[in-house]
């Protein structure tokens, strides 16, 4: 962004050529919305949605299956025109849901231009709509006023502002009106700046509009995020591609059939009914449905372990993921830290029974326990608050006697700078309480304490200091330094305060792993899984962390953000792959690799809480949000909830994943067959000249009620399934063809009509029974696995048929006769045919 920061206020308002007392007039309004846009986040992915919701409508299933409602609505059958019209609904609204959710969501993030703002017009205080708003506009502003664009503060009284929204830092920030002369700064150092979605907690002032729309910082992160389009609909697509591919299959033997039999002296009426099942069967919405079904039951399960899935798709993205991005704080080590040792710049000293807290060590602890927020939460870096925490817990249990004192403003925590200052009033002074890295606090360090004497700093103190750091780092132990600066003024909020510090000391925290942290490691090598962790250590404690993780086995599989920062673009394609932890990178390398892994052809999973997180998480396949402080925004636009980030779950989940893809693969490959068999059926019985009257009921119980009976029990088979080490879905699981779809679903057919000569019964009723037991022996021969819930429920379903058939349940149920013993040998040769065919197929394709 633009340095305005760097400029004093009133030259700024020159510059946009407006003016402190009147505002910019209306045509100067006009003229500064057509040279510097409008103040809307834009969405092109909105229109995308809309258009894929009007796709849906036209697909070829929906499209037959409403021709289908007509006819039967034409022929009077009214109730064969509503239970036809309500399931083609309800299929469509599943199919649309996806990009519903997803347009309601850009929807709610674009409300955020409804909000009112007061601004000065041609001299007058007027109240308009956010997104009338213009740069060069002066913009007044108070308590629970939201920013409604970048804003140059001209002048202010008391003034605190969240901007958690664009900075990712919930601190609540004191601002100001004065120039900052510091050339390059972080966003959240712009202590003169505003940012479009902060929120003022207190305080009023007025200012000049910087940026609008796309151009503020906030619209930056929205709009990368909101037009970032990803192919997400595989499994869907699919199924929606077969889904049309047999619903036109239908269509062209319908109007071959309706041609047929007007030739033959068929009444259009008699033609029209007898065809119209084709269109039915010919449109597998039970697909959808069953589908939509099993991820309801999968989400529930999910949510009662505080997860939360968003579509089906997901199950499917899961499936693809080789690579999980993560941090190692919370998601591989507990959320608890301990403090273990100190450096006193003397020695290094072990927290043990033999401890003595000396003059350095309560400094160190004093400025620990005063620049501290654990108790407010306002901590989003993970690490930061469980150092915090620990500190606090140390003071707290210890009886440590430290001089308290009052906390007069704080230079928040900054990810890239990585130190926090408090300035707190200390009796008859003030202090700057300073903690964070070791390199950037020796850096503005002059003086170190021994004992309670300040020292001027030597490089033998700096070189001790450094190993004492590397001694803690390679013993795994995350380490922090701290110093100070007195002041016998009230500092201002923009002085150089970080700087012509007091080293004091080290400390030296301890995380310890999860139970399930080395478990789940070695659960992603032995499935093909790339684990790449993130980590707020230093370099050394990152390679000791990463070898104690089994993760890396050596330093060359280490990189710190400072050498990305300093390698060229194809110096970090080149170690990607090698390289499995990154040490203290920013979210600008974070996007770098996970871009990079993605154009090397991986599907990486990634998992954030904060805003400004979005642009990495965004970069790959699927991203996970997680936590109780996590953005609101980031969790709609996630893929997955998790209430606490945890490497084992997330591994478990893309192994179990895979098991769930390829029974649903399974799954579809089934129903997809008997509703081709049943077309095919229908033709070959038609075209010789064979009666079937089935009614809705009928139709109802073989495609929906049985098929997805069986279904049900074959996706059951998932807990069996065993992925390959190389996995890969597309190759490897949507294996589905037409040609094998048609085989599979004529056989069946052909067998039935040949056995259709001996019955002694209706032949409908003969033929209802035999596909109802063809689909359960092809069920339970074609996918048998020694799973008793796949084989208990099949069971049931057969013994469930058999009753029905044999008694006069299918009277009262389809108005049909009972089976007759005869009949029913027949039928029980018949699927003994298919069973051996199924036997016979599996022998040659083996």
């Amino acid at each position: 962004m633009a340095d305005w920061y760097g400029l004093a206020a009133v030259d700024v308002v020159n510059l946009f050529r407006s003016n402190y007392t009147r505002g910019l007039t209306d045509e100067e309004v006009i003229q500064n919305r057509n040279l510097y846009g409008s103040n809307k986040v834009v969405s092109t992915k909105n229109k995308k949605l809309i258009l894929n919701m009007v796709k849906e409508i036209i697909n070829p299933w929906f499209v037959f299956l409403i021709f289908c409602s007509v006819i039967f609505l034409y022929l009077g059958k009214f109730n064969y025109f509503f239970i036809t019209l309500t399931l083609n609904i309800i299929a469509l609204v599943i199919s649309i849901l996806p990009h519903y959710r997803n347009y309601k969501i850009i929807k709610n993030i674009e409300k955020i231009n409804l909000s009112k703002v007061n601004v000065l017009r041609s001299g007058k205080l007027i109240n308009i709509n956010s997104e009338d708003l213009v740069v060069g506009d002066i913009v007044i502003f108070s308590k629970g006023s939201t920013i409604p664009g970048d804003i140059r503060i001209i002048e202010c009284s008391d003034l605190k502002v969240n901007e958690v929204s664009v900075t990712g830092d919930e601190s609540i920030i004191e601002k100001f009106s004065s120039k900052i002369y510091t050339e390059v700064l972080e966003m959240s150092e712009m202590g003169n700046m505003l940012f479009k979605s902060s929120i003022v907690q207190s305080g009023e002032g007025q200012g000049i509009v910087v940026a609008v729309g796309d151009r503020t910082e906030f619209g930056k992160i929205m709009t990368s995020t909101l037009n970032y389009d990803k192919n997400r609909n595989f499994l869907i697509n699919k199924v929606k591609s077969g889904m049309n591919y047999i619903s036109i299959f239908s269509f062209v033997i319908w109007v071959i059939l309706m041609f047929f039999m007007n030739s033959n002296g068929k009444t259009l009426n008699e033609s029209l009914y007898k065809t119209s099942f084709l269109l039915f069967s010919g449109a597998p919405i039970n697909i959808l449905i069953l589908l939509y079904s099993i991820f309801r039951v999968i989400k529930t399960y999910f949510k009662s372990k505080h997860i939360e899935l968003k579509f089906l798709s997901i199950i499917e993205n899961l499936s693809r993921v080789n690579v999980i991005v993560t941090d190692k704080e919370e998601a591989l080590t507990k959320s608890k830290m301990f403090v273990r040792k100190f450096y006193d710049n003397e020695a290094i000293i072990n927290f043990d029974s033999k401890f003595i807290i000396n003059a350095n060590i309560k400094r160190i602890l004093e400025i620990g326990f005063l620049c501290n927020d654990c108790t407010s939460n306002k901590n989003l870096n993970k690490t930061l608050n469980a150092a915090e925490k620990a500190i606090v817990e140390f003071v707290e249990t210890g009886d440590v006697d430290l001089e308290i004192a009052k906390r007069v403003f704080e230079i928040p925590y900054n990810g890239n700078k990585r130190i926090k200052t408090t300035i707190n009033k200390m009796k008859k002074r003030y202090r700057a309480n300073v903690k964070g890295s070791v390199d950037v606090i020796l850096k503005n360090c002059t003086h170190y304490m021994v004992d309670g004497v300040e020292r001027e700093l030597t490089k033998e103190a700096i070189n001790n200091i450094k190993m004492a750091d590397m001694k803690m780092s390679n013993e795994c132990l995350y380490v922090m330094a701290f110093a100070y600066r007195n002041f016998t003024y009230r500092p201002s909020d923009d002085e150089n305060i970080e700087s012509n510090l007091v080293f004091v000391g080290l400390i030296g925290f301890e995380s310890i792993l999860k139970e399930n942290t080395l478990k789940a490691v070695e659960k992603c090598y032995v499935n093909s899984i790339r684990p790449v962790v993130f980590t707020e250590d230093g370099k050394l404690g990152a390679i000791a962390s990463g070898k104690r993780m089994n993760i890396v086995r050596d330093s060359s599989e280490v990189l710190s953000g400072v050498e990305m920062d300093n390698m060229s673009t194809e110096e970090i394609i080149n170690n990607v792959e090698k390289v499995k932890v990154y040490s203290r990178a920013s979210e600008e390398n974070k996007k770098s690799v996970i871009k990079n892994l993605k154009d090397l052809g991986y599907n990486v999973l990634n998992s954030g809480s904060k805003l400004t997180e979005l642009p990495a998480l965004n970069e790959g396949d699927l991203f996970i949000s997680y936590g109780e402080n996590s953005n609101k925004i980031v969790k709609k636009l996630s893929d997955i909830d998790f209430e606490k980030n945890d490497m084992g779950i997330i591994t478990n989940m893309i192994i179990n994943s895979r098991k769930l893809i390829i029974s649903l693969k399974n799954l579809v490959n089934y129903i997809f067959i008997w509703n081709f068999n049943f077309i095919v059926l229908l033709l070959l019985f038609y075209i010789n000249d064979l009666d079937l009257k089935f009614n809705i009921s009928e139709i109802l119980w073989v495609l929906f009620f049985n098929v997805i009976i069986n279904g049900i029990a074959i996706f059951l088979n998932y807990k069996k399934v065993i992925t390959q080490y190389d996995f890969n879905l597309e190759e490897e699981v949507w294996d589905i063809s037409l040609f094998s779809v048609a085989i599979n679903g004529v056989i069946p057919a052909v067998i039935i009509l040949a056995s259709s000569a001996f019955s002694s019964i209706n032949i409908h009723v003969f033929v209802f029974w035999a596909i109802i037991f063809e689909q359960i022996i092809y069920g339970l021969f074609d996918k048998f696995e020694k799973n008793i819930s796949f084989f208990i429920l099949i069971f049931l379903n057969l013994v469930f048929q058999l009753v029905i058939a044999l008694s006069n349940l299918g009277t009262y149920m389809f108005g049909i006769d009972k089976l007759s013993m005869y009949d029913m040998r027949i039928i029980g040769i018949v699927v003994v045919v298919q069973a051996a065919v199924i036997f016979m197929k599996k022998i040659f394709t083996e």
